[in-house]
């Protein structure tokens, strides 16, 4: 349920964390990621609402698709910006 990334130098999140189903915490600051990958929103039970920097924490990373501002405002911002980029 809680997968904890933090400060690894990850450059890319491959597509199979994406298929972890149950995660609800994932922990991916200060990494080197630019990018999320098209899959993210497969990550439905990821808890945005009630404490956003325990469950998915995006700061101290390049991110530029989507960018950062995107990624701090929940997982429905980051499919509609992923669904509407190319790649």
């Amino acid at each position: 349920r809680t997968l904890l990334l933090l400060g690894n130098r990850i450059k890319t999140l491959p597509d199979s964390v994406c298929q972890l189903s149950k995660l609800e915490t994932l922990w991916l600051g200060d990494n080197k990621l630019t990018e999320l990958p098209k899959s993210f929103p497969q990550l439905k039970h990821l808890d945005w609402h009630h404490h956003c920097e325990l469950s998915s924490n995006f700061e101290g990373n390049p991110l530029v698709n989507p960018p950062l501002d995107v990624c701090r405002k929940g997982m429905d911002a980051i499919e509609q910006y992923l669904k509407k980029t190319p790649k």
